[in-house]
């Protein structure tokens, strides 16, 4: 069987990696001020995990995220993120979108990868009034 990339199984991963930062930190993270971190993702499904790592890690704080042209189609990815963020309830993380091309090749991912940004590669996100950063 494989694995489908859904909002429950997101949602599942999420509350798994929630215990596990947590409990391996917890004693720590009392001592240790938290991180400031500005994530910047190309939109792929993989930089999903390591933000849901990095918001439910006591070490560290989210205070930006940023697309830039790579698998995903950035304004599409930008306007996913937003919704993600807004759906567990971090509403106050901007999300600000980058350049469309890459700035100095005139390379791109294969359309075939960069499509499933479009729908968030098959992940329901429920509407948001929340909006991308007009910062880039």
């Amino acid at each position: 069987m494989i694995w489908k990339f859904n909002l429950r199984n997101v949602v599942i991963i999420f509350c798994l990696i929630s215990i596990l930062s947590t409990s391996q930190f917890t004693v720590y993270s009392s001592f240790l001020a938290k991180t400031p971190v500005i994530i910047d993702s190309d939109g792929a499904p993989d930089d999903v995990y390591a933000i849901l790592y990095l918001l439910n890690h006591p070490q560290f704080e989210v205070i930006g995220l940023t697309l830039s042209c790579g698998v995903g189609y950035v304004q599409e990815s930008a306007a996913n993120f937003v919704k993600m963020l807004d759906y567990l309830g971090y509403k106050d993380i901007p999300v600000a979108a980058g350049k469309e091309t890459p700035m100095y090749v005139d390379f791109a991912f294969p359309t075939a990868w960069r499509e499933g940004s479009k729908n968030f590669y098959g992940f329901d996100l429920p509407t948001t009034d929340l909006l991308v950063s007009d910062l880039n």
